[in-house]
C-alpha cells in the first residue's frame, strides 16, 4: 500500500522539534489554566466580600433609618431642652456645693483655744500673781490680773509657755503693766523713803496656738462669666508648716481642659514673678503658715497649639 503523502523531507530533527513544540504548548495550555482559574478564584472572592459588604451596608442603612426616625419621634421631641436643662442644673447644684463648702470652711477655719488653757494658768499661777478676768476672741486670748512684782506677768508667760506653748510665739504680742495704788513714804528732803502698797496691773494678750487652715478655690474665666470649678477645698495644716499644691496648672471639669492663669493669696494676686515659679516649678508653696490663708486659683480653657504655632 502506498503511503499518503511523501516522507521525503521530514528528518528526525523536524520530529523532535514537533514533540517539543507540541510539550511547550501543553505546558504553557496548563499555565493558562492555572491562572484563569486563579483569577476566577479571586474574583470569586471579591464578589463574595463585595456581596457580604453590600449586605452589611443595607443593614447600616436600615439601621440608620430606624435611628432617624427614632430621633424624629416624641420620645427625643425635647431632648435638646432638657439637656439644657440638665446643664443648667448642673451648675446651679455645682454652686450650691461650692456655697456650702463655703459655708464649711468658715466654720473649719475658726479657731478654738484647748479646753485646759485655764488649768495650765492656774498650775502656773506665781504666787504674787492675781488673775481679775480673761477673754478669749477668736485665737487672740487676753489675760488681766494684778501682781505684787514688775516682772510677775512675764514669769507667768514665761511658766505657760515652758509647760505647754499656748501661744504662736515666744512672746505674746502685748504685755501692758501699770503701777497701782501706790503710795509713797517721803523723807525729810521730799525724797521717797519707801513704798506702801503698790503692786502692778497687767494686760497679757497673745495669739494662741492653733491649727492653720488654708481653703482652696478654683475659678474659671469663661465668656458668660466666672464659674466655680470646685468645691472649696480646706486643708489643716500645724503651726509653721508648709503649704504645697503640685496639681495646679491644669484643671479638668466636665471633660474640659483648664489651664492656670493666676493665683491669689487672701485676695491679693501674686507677682508675675512668683507666678512664673508657680509655672516654672509645676507647684504652688507657701512656707512658714502663722494664719489661715485662702488661695484662688483662676483658670481658662485650654488651647491646642497647631503645628505651625497658631492656635486650634
Amino acid at each position: 500500500m502506498a503511503l499518503i503523502g511523501s516522507g521525503k523531507g521530514y528528518s528526525k530533527k523536524d520530529i523532535n522539534f514537533f514533540e517539543e513544540y507540541t510539550a511547550a504548548a501543553r505546558k504553557t495550555a496548563r499555565y493558562l489554566a492555572y491562572f484563569i482559574f486563579a483569577a476566577l478564584v479571586v474574583i470569586a472572592i471579591f464578589v463574595i466580600w463585595w456581596f457580604i459588604a453590600f449586605l452589611q451596608n443595607n443593614a447600616i442603612k436600615k439601621d440608620i433609618q430606624a435611628m432617624e426616625a427614632r430621633i424624629a419621634s416624641e420620645e427625643f421631641k425635647d431632648v435638646e431642652k432638657e439637656a439644657t436643662n440638665i446643664e443648667a442644673d448642673l451648675a446651679k447644684r455645682n454652686q450650691q456645693l461650692y456655697a456650702m463648702s463655703s459655708m464649711r470652711q468658715a466654720v473649719d477655719t475658726k479657731t478654738s483655744a484647748g479646753t485646759n488653757v485655764m488649768q495650765l494658768l492656774i498650775e502656773n499661777l506665781p504666787s504674787e500673781v492675781y488673775i481679775a478676768k480673761y477673754e478669749l476672741t477668736g485665737d487672740v486670748f487676753t489675760i488681766e490680773g494684778y501682781a505684787f512684782t514688775d516682772y510677775a506677768a512675764l514669769e507667768l508667760v514665761n511658766m505657760v509657755q515652758d509647760d505647754q506653748n499656748i501661744f504662736n510665739s515666744d512672746r505674746p504680742t502685748m504685755i501692758e503693766m501699770e503701777r497701782v495704788n501706790d503710795k509713797n513714804v517721803l523723807n525729810d528732803d521730799g525724797t521717797i523713803r519707801n513704798r506702801i502698797n503698790c503692786f502692778y496691773k497687767f494686760v497679757i494678750t497673745g495669739n494662741l496656738t492653733n491649727k492653720v487652715t488654708v481653703g482652696v478655690s478654683s475659678y474659671a474665666n469663661l465668656d458668660s462669666g466666672v464659674i466655680a470649678l470646685d468645691a472649696v477645698r480646706t486643708y489643716t495644716y500645724d503651726y509653721n508648716d508648709t503649704y504645697v499644691n503640685d496639681n495646679i496648672l491644669e484643671f479638668e471639669y466636665n471633660g474640659v481642659v483648664y489651664t492656670l492663669t493666676s493665683v491669689q493669696v487672701n485676695g491679693v494676686e501674686v507677682s508675675a514673678e512668683q507666678f512664673a515659679e508657680i509655672q516654672a516649678n509645676a507647684k504652688h508653696v507657701i512656707s512658714n503658715l502663722t494664719d489661715n490663708v485662702d488661695v484662688t486659683y483662676y483658670y481658662t480653657v485650654a488651647v491646642a497649639a497647631t503645628e505651625e504655632g497658631g492656635e486650634a
